[in-house]
């Protein structure tokens, strides 16, 4: 009695289909790579205008003079106010000015009181509402936080931000196909 070979052929197609997952993987790392080495600070438009910002906010302490007497006075930065400049410049939001997104009444140092008062943006108000966006389903995510109790026992205080950080998120950091 002649025994029936098994094929080999699945296992062939198998192991092909996974390699060229691998290959595909690694190919797309290498341009998620290239990519992020176009970013930086020296390919940046906004570099010297906000090193205006950075020139306090970059550092973790800072230097107050007061004007009148001359005296001056080391502080350390807040860490929710320092930013780190090679993961600015390495975020999605690389590219943009500081008053982008942060209002012009920043520009003059020492900062109004009021605009500690001043409310900041959130993912939605650029991101929102757009096609270009749809793919990271930003509103249903908005919709879930406001239901979450992050968000309710803060009287809704709780923002995107208090999690992702503006000034050093990478869109790398989570997977888009599976968002929702």
């Amino acid at each position: 009695m002649k025994k029936k070979r098994k094929s080999i052929l699945p296992l062939i197609i198998l192991v092909a289909g996974m390699f060229g997952l691998l290959v595909n993987s690694a190919l797309a790392d290498l341009q998620q790579e290239d990519q992020q080495e176009e970013k930086g600070m020296e390919n940046s438009v906004f570099a010297e205008e906000n090193e205006q910002c950075l020139k306090c906010h970059g550092d973790q302490f800072y230097t107050l003079t007061d004007t009148l007497t001359g005296q001056s006075k080391r502080q350390s930065m807040c860490k929710e106010y320092h930013i780190d400049r090679n993961e600015f410049y390495h975020s999605v939001h690389w590219s943009f000015s500081c008053l982008d997104c942060h209002s012009d009444g920043y520009q003059t140092f020492p900062h109004a009181m009021e605009l500690r008062f001043a409310d900041y943006w959130t993912c939605l108000d650029c991101h929102g509402y757009d096609e270009n966006f749809a793919q990271y389903h930003f509103e249903q995510i908005d919709e879930e936080c406001q239901k979450s109790v992050h968000y309710t026992e803060t009287n809704g205080e709780f923002t995107c931000w208090k999690c992702h950080d503006p000034h050093s998120y990478k869109l790398l950091s989570r997977k888009t196909e599976n968002v929702s």
